[in-house]
């Protein structure tokens, strides 16, 4: 079974939304008590770190071609969505628990 590019990128991603998103329930609770803003800031700050390891990771520089262009438009939907949607959901679960 082969594994396109789409793909490991969106699983990427849609894990890390996931602890991002844990970490953010734990760090909006008593002990810690962190404002939503730099929680916010936090997650999309990852997100923008993101991006680049993405882009070294699965070389995707190196595969742009005239027929796939791997920029700012494939990015959100094989990246950010699926991060920001992961991050989302977890956040609120942990946050309500």
């Amino acid at each position: 079974m082969n594994i396109t590019v789409e793909q490991k990128s969106t699983a990427l991603h849609g894990i890390l939304g996931t602890g991002i998103g844990i970490a953010s329930g734990v760090m909006s609770k008593d002990p810690y008590q962190l404002p939503n803003l730099q929680i916010l800031l936090l997650s999309l700050g990852v997100l923008f770190i993101l991006y680049y390891v993405s882009q070294k990771l699965f070389k995707l520089r190196e595969m742009s071609s005239e027929q796939m262009k791997y920029d700012a438009k494939w990015y959100l939907g094989n990246g950010a969505y699926p991060y920001i949607i992961f991050w989302i959901v977890t956040w609120i679960l942990v946050y309500n628990i």
